[in-house]
């Protein structure tokens, strides 16, 4: 992922041809001026290191061409890549640890695992990559065929295909755990509390570029030239924040986090040696910042102990702040921590990625305590189990009182199965809630541990009384008359929606007591987004719906409401494509590194949703269609996209909408434009409206004196 390593040769440049795609991967370096031009760079191409104020970088072709229109001196570099390389062709030849093994070679071992070890591992292929080969995992527990209220931990190595020093590692780390488990008390105690996952080579096409028998190509990206470690739903970026669709290989991975509850895990690099923690893509430190801080100075302590000086102690002394280093926006480590409520850290293990063979029972060396140590981190903290009043267990959120913070997304989640949760904390006193719908919220005070110890927690809840709570909708409108068929949901909960009677009336039933977020919509109606408060002196909740304001462009002119037009060029009205009637709004003619922004400003007089079908041809991953709202960026899209509707919820009140076309690339592809047809606004404040909201507060206040 990051490096820092001696550049002694430079060439005018050096490409490597992909095997199956024959893709050109590039590895140069550039100066800057100020660390914060590295907050556009990193979106554009793939920064491997920052020393100073030079940067190292990986780019395929159309990475490169866009990184050149900004100008920077580019001298083109050698990749660090081992000439002694030698290759295993059978398992047997794999007994010394010191060579890299064949892609055949490297199932059979997989395979060899398993079928040597039934009781003790598990083998599954999670997915297969561009050129077929195979996502491995294997599961190692004491019941390997049960899932167990243990945590869950998960290594994983070479998702940048040339840093194989971790590759041999998990093998041998594999190999170790089941060949030792018989005669190890510490790796015993370790297999038998702990679901253990590993993953030896994450983009073996990567590996494999030069063929299945050799490593010595190997290149960073996978077969279709993607940076997988780029290439993840991210935090702050959204989903694709490469400009790329998920790669087989991602899709693996976000399925298989999915599918599991991983509590830790870490993924193996090269190129430095270091443990970079979270965040990589937000400058402010995650809630258990000191809890990051602490394993991985742990990993780097453990390391330089069993190694010789000068050995993983790059940077802070073998550690670093991912963002701190340089920020990174789809990555693995965010994508897990956030999206998956895990703790995952980054290590760099070697500085040449590719090492000789000859040097790999060495790393093995310097590293197998440090694997063992911190995976036994996993086994600290605050555990437990959430379960009813009957014994069944409840997937519940467990919240750190004064802790944990929901935009780290730092509370962890009880499994469904056995109810079982591991919150991983540093040593001292907490306060833990747990809550899940239907139940009432229970604390457990002064939860107390020391340094590497655990404390059981055990949570049960009691289910909570419920309420059946009422309701009228209205025609706004046409006043008083009732709305048939509306649908009324509570958001994000377990329950199905009703809908509205004849007379507009409906009934919720077994809702417990609480703050809920409510939405009506019906067709040819402004969805409402309201919140309401329920409790036992408080179950009837009626409402009034209006027509939206719908922008069709049927004028043929952007005169229907206050449209504003900004940037390089105008956008305008096109007949040619549209989503319905004859009309559309399609962005302006730009040329590069220029946007054309269409926006407006209105004065919402009910919450609810504002909606559009938007429609893209461009230059995938480089020329963009951006919504925002209030300039919050909501979505971009680029490449050949369809009509679509797209949708966001919006409070009352005035917000700015605005729609830019930009472009960031040397070339054009598609009609390079966008367009964006049949906007469908929340109500909007007029006499109309306000007039209504006059006689309802006239009605409520009557009804208010005659009750008294």
């Amino acid at each position: 992922m990051k490096k820092i390593i001696p550049i002694t040769i430079f060439v005018l440049f050096t490409f490597i041809n992909s095997f199956a795609q024959n893709i050109t991967e590039y590895y140069f370096k550039f100066d800057i001026q100020s660390r914060s031009e590295i907050e556009k760079i990193t979106r554009i191409i793939s920064i491997d290191n920052v020393q100073g104020n030079t940067v190292f970088a990986f780019a395929n072709e159309k990475e490169l061409s866009k990184f050149k229109l900004l100008g920077y001196k580019i001298e083109y570099l050698q990749k660090d890549v081992s000439k002694a390389i030698t290759m295993a062709t059978t398992v047997d030849q794999m007994a010394s640890w010191d060579r890299y093994p064949t892609y055949e070679v490297y199932r059979e071992m997989m395979k060899n695992f398993e079928a040597n070890f039934p009781t003790l591992c598990k083998l599954d292929s999670i997915g297969t990559t561009i050129d077929g080969r195979k996502l491995y995992v294997i599961k190692i527990s004491d019941n390997v065929n049960v899932d167990e209220a243990e945590p869950e931990f998960f290594y994983s190595s070479t998702m940048h295909g040339d840093e194989a020093t971790g590759f041999i590692l998990m093998l041998r780390f594999t190999d170790s755990l089941l060949t030792s488990y018989g005669n190890q008390t510490a790796i015993a105690n370790l297999v038998d509390n702990i679901e253990i996952y590993i993953n030896p080579n994450a983009n073996p096409d990567g590996t494999y570029n030069g063929g299945n028998s050799t490593v010595s190509s190997a290149t960073r990206y996978n077969g279709n030239g993607v940076d997988l470690n780029r290439n993840f739903k991210d935090p702050v970026d959204g989903d694709h924040p490469d400009g790329q669709v998920w790669q087989p290989e991602t899709v693996a991975m976000m399925n298989f986090a999915n599918n599991h509850k991983i509590v830790m895990s870490a993924n193996f690099h090269g190129g430095i040696e270091l443990a970079n923690y979270p965040w990589d893509n937000w400058s402010r430190r995650h809630v258990d910042d000191d809890w990051f801080i602490r394993v991985s100075r742990n990993y780097a302590t453990s390391a330089q102990e069993n190694s010789p000086a000068g050995y993983f102690d790059d940077l802070d002394n073998g550690i670093t702040n991912g963002y701190d280093w340089y920020p990174v926006a789809g990555g693995r480590q965010d994508y897990y921590t956030y999206f998956h409520n895990s703790r995952e850290v980054t290590m760099e293990i070697s500085n040449t990625k590719l090492v000789d063979s000859s040097t790999l029972p060495s790393y093995w060396n310097y590293n197998k305590e440090a694997l063992l140590q911190f995976m036994k981190e996993c086994t600290y903290g605050i555990h437990g189990t959430v379960k009813n009043s009957v014994g069944n267990p409840v997937k519940a959120m467990i919240f750190v009182e004064n802790h944990d913070l929901a935009i780290d997304s730092s509370m962890v989640f009880s499994d469904s199965e056995n109810g079982d949760y591991h919150r991983l904390i540093e040593p001292g006193t907490y306060n833990a809630t747990a809550s899940a719908y239907g139940y009432i919220t229970k604390t457990i005070n002064n939860i107390t541990f020391s340094s590497n110890s655990s404390v059981n927690a055990d949570f049960v809840l009691e289910t909570a009384e419920t309420y059946t709570f009422t309701g009228n909708i209205t025609d706004g409108i046409s006043t008083n008359t009732p709305i048939e068929n509306a649908k009324i949901t509570l958001q994000n909960l377990p329950l199905a929606p009703v809908y509205t009677d004849i007379s507009g009336n409906y009934i919720f039933n077994n809702v417990t007591e609480g703050e809920y977020i409510i939405e009506i919509s019906k067709p040819n109606y402004s969805t409402l987004i309201d919140t309401i408060e329920l409790f036992s002196d408080n179950l009837i909740y009626n409402f009034v719906l209006y027509p939206p304001f719908i922008e069709d462009f049927e004028t043929a002119d952007f005169t229907k409401i206050n449209w504003q037009h900004s940037g390089n060029s105008n956008w305008i009205i096109d007949n040619s494509t549209k989503f319905e009637g004859v009309y559309s709004a399609k962005s302006g003619v730009i040329s590069n590194s220029n946007s054309t922004v269409l926006s407006v400003e209105l004065d919402l007089a009910h919450s609810g949703n504002i909606s559009f079908y938007r429609k893209v041809s461009s230059e995938s991953g480089y020329d963009y269609l951006k919504f925002y709202i209030d300039n919050q960026l909501k979505n971009s899209w680029s490449g050949t996209q369809d009509w679509e509707e797209i949708s966001y919820s919006v409070s009352e009140g005035v917000h700015t909408f605005k729609w830019e076309y930009m472009k960031d690339g040397a070339e054009i592809a598609g009609s390079d434009c966008a367009w964006i047809d049949y906007i469908s606004f929340p109500n909007m404040v007029t006499e109309d409206t306000r007039n209504h909201e006059r006689y309802l507060f006239h009605i409520v206040y009557i009804c208010y004196i005659e009750n008294s």
